[in-house]
């Protein structure tokens, strides 16, 4: 049976204007957003998201929006004992932190190396501006400490990880990450909105 909280959610949001479009433009992708789910606050399913700041939100303020693109995808085999470990960590070390709004420039300069003439891999590359995470960073983070959780049974996930810098992982990267382990990743839900 699947909990309800653990999931890494995967957005293409149609908020946000320009930064949204040039997320999905530098990392030639359709999704601009991670989020993690967690356990319900106060009866409300929730998640953790980075937008402005680090917060936990009711994960409606996306699902209950027709014109928002998303991908559901949960992490099978873990205890919920586990689950609640993981996700209170990366509760505790990003919570409240400030966006790194900086660290996009890195994927603008990602994107440059990686087109043609210069097709070099810059999933390795750190980003300029460590501080302050961005989305699919904590997800990074999130996935990480899940392989800790059970090393034997993650090991090829972990190496798959780790081909990227935290601090590199966009949002398209986490998705081509889960979509190679779809036994360890189940996709439980897709929504592509009206816009």
């Amino acid at each position: 049976m699947l909990n309800n909280y653990g999931h890494i959610v995967v957005f293409n949001s149609t908020k946000g204007g320009f930064v949204n479009r040039a997320e999905r433009f530098f990392t030639r992708s359709d999704y601009n957003h991670t989020s993690i789910t967690i356990p319900a606050v106060l009866g409300v399913e929730s998640h953790i998201s980075a937008t402005w700041k680090v917060v936990t939100e009711p994960i409606s303020h996306f699902m209950n929006d027709e014109s928002e693109w998303y991908k559901m995808y949960y992490p099978v085999g873990f205890s919920t004992n586990q689950l609640i470990e993981v996700l209170s960590r990366v509760y505790n070390e990003f919570s409240g932190e400030t966006y790194g709004f900086f660290q996009l420039l890195w994927f603008m300069y990602r994107w440059l190396m990686e087109c043609w003439p210069f097709r070099m891999n810059m999933k390795h590359g750190s980003n300029w501006f460590p501080s302050g995470p961005i989305c699919s960073e904590i997800c990074w983070y999130y996935i990480k400490y899940l392989c800790e959780m059970q090393p034997k049974r993650m090991q090829a996930v972990e190496a798959k990880l780790n081909e990227w810098a935290p601090d590199a992982f966009s949002p398209a990267d986490c998705v081509e990450m889960m979509e190679e382990f779809p036994g360890i990743f189940f996709k439980v839900n897709e929504h592509w909105g009206t816009v």
